[in-house]
This record gives C-alpha cells, sequence and structure tokens, in this order.
C-alpha cells in the first residue's frame, strides 16, 4: 500500500494497466480511477496503492481516519479471506480511496467501507464455519472408516481386550456420529472467528468429537455394568442399542455431565 504524494507526476491520465507508476514502483494490475491529480489501483498481490499530487488543504478534514480504517480492513483480509474473495473485497477498499480523492470528503468513502466491512463479515464467517464442520466431517469419517477395520479385523482384536471390551470400544466410536450430528444442526448458532485461525477451528471440532467419542464410551461402559438402562443389556439387539445410545450420548452435550453429577450426588449419599 503506498500513501506516498506524488510531486513528480503531474498528470497520472497517462498510467494504464501494466504500467509502473514511478512515485510508487508498482505496477498497475487494476486500475480502479485516474485523474490528473491522483491514481488508484490495485498492484500484483492486489494491495490497494495511490499517488497523488494535492496539496494539503485539498485532502478532507478526516483523510487520515478514512485510510486507517481502510488499512485495518485490509489488513484483516489476508486472514479473513480466500482467493475467490480476496480481489472483490479489495476493490471495494480502492473504490473508497478513489472517492475519498474525488470527492474531497470522506462520506462516500465511509459508505463504501461500510459496505466492504459487512463483506468482510460475511466471507470471513462462512470460512470459519468451513474450517469447522470441515474438519469435523474428516475426523467423522476417519473413525467411522476405523470403525470399520475395526470390525472386520475383531476376531484379532477380542483376543486381546475380550469381547465385552471390544463391544464397548466397537459402539462408542459411533459417538462421533452424534456429535457431528450435533455440530451440524447448531452451526448457525456456534460462534466462530476466522480471525482465530484455521488451526483454533480444527482443535476446536476435534475436541467436540473426542467428547462425543468419551461421552459414548461412558454411556456403553454404564450399560454394561448395568448401572444405566439395564433394559439394553437384556435386549436380543443390544449391539444395536448401544449404537444408539452412543449416538445420543455424542449429540448431546448434557448426557454425560448429568449422569456424572447424579451419580456423584449419589455417591455423596452414601458416603
Amino acid at each position: 500500500m503506498n500513501i506516498e504524494s506524488n510531486t513528480n507526476d503531474l498528470d497520472f491520465t497517462q498510467y494504464k494497466k501494466g504500467d509502473i507508476v514511478t512515485s510508487a514502483n508498482q505496477k498497475i494490475e487494476i486500475l480502479i480511477a485516474k485523474t490528473k491529480k491522483f491514481i488508484v489501483y490495485l498492484n500484483e498481490d492486489y494491495d490497494v496503492e495511490w499517488s497523488e499530487n494535492f496539496n494539503e488543504n485539498e485532502f478532507a478534514k478526516d483523510y487520515g481516519d478514512v485510510i486507517n480504517r481502510m488499512a485495518l480492513l485490509e489488513t484483516s483480509s489476508i486472514v479473513l479471506l480466500g482467493s475467490p474473495h480476496l480481489l472483490p473485497f479489495r476493490r471495494l477498499l480502492a473504490e473508497s480511496v478513489a472517492r475519498l480523492l474525488d470527492d474531497e470528503n470522506s462520506k462516500s468513502a465511509y459508505e463504501i467501507l461500510d459496505q466492504a466491512e459487512e463483506y468482510l463479515k460475511i466471507r470471513s464467517a462462512e470460512r470459519a464455519r468451513f474450517w469447522y464442520l470441515g474438519s469435523s466431517f474428516l475426523f467423522t469419517a476417519f473413525l467411522i472408516l476405523f470403525s470399520i477395520v475395526y470390525w472386520l479385523f475383531k476376531d484379532f482384536f477380542i483376543i486381546y481386550i475380550g469381547e465385552i471390551g471390544f463391544e464397548i470400544t466397537f459402539v462408542s466410536l459411533f459417538g462421533s456420529s452424534g456429535a457431528l450430528i450435533s455440530i451440524i444442526s447448531r452451526s448457525s448458532s456456534i460462534k466462530m472467528d476466522a480471525l482465530a485461525g484455521a488451526r483454533a477451528h480444527y482443535m476446536e471440532s476435534l475436541a467436540r468429537i473426542a467428547f462425543g467419542v468419551v461421552g459414548a464410551l461412558f454411556i456403553s461402559v454404564g450399560i454394561k455394568a448395568n448401572i444405566i438402562l439395564g433394559i439394553a443389556n437384556s435386549n436380543n439387539n443390544s449391539m444395536l442399542f448401544l449404537i444408539l445410545f452412543s449416538i445420543a450420548a455424542g449429540f448431546s452435550e448434557r448426557i454425560v455431565p448429568n449422569l456424572l453429577r447424579k451419580m456423584e450426588k449419589a455417591i455423596e449419599e452414601k458416603a
């Protein structure tokens, strides 16, 4: 981004796409506006650039405030926007600078920056949601794939952990499916901030899927131990019941904590 005034080039109308602006030593990739007194354009990296030969009294009174806001949005877009959305956003920012210089007041510039800020907010939310949901699908798909392999080689694993141990660990993997369903159903209300970066969203989704698996494991152990839902054990299709309860445990973030609190209360009463 260039804000250096140009005192050598007195007529910017000579410039066109592909030219190098002398004062900034930047190539014009996309020309936004040009007059004899100023030029606004995007360089090869889609950074907002401009040069002008204004006198000090020709600038808008709040010129600095507008430029600072534009620069903040431009910097934020590096993290918040992907390549498909970066160019139209940078065009809006450059247009705000063009209006600021051409009108010599900030009204139109602020209106454009408001639009740009709203655009940034919407697109960044989409990107954060993509990180969060995409990683959730990926982690769940991995666990489901692992459960298939786990089932195919069940005879081998049963030798080491026993039939009950295999059954409990196998059905607990379906807690990831419940957690994924919960994430999808609540995705519109989950607070996401793309400024936190992709890694933070990956870790949060991984934690939620893992919580679903651990919750399903807890429920499965409780059922097999006849501590909770003993009717499932007596059913001929207990494996199907365990899978169903595992999905429910993964879906709900309250089932396991509520059961733990009840068990804690019961233990305290007997103590």
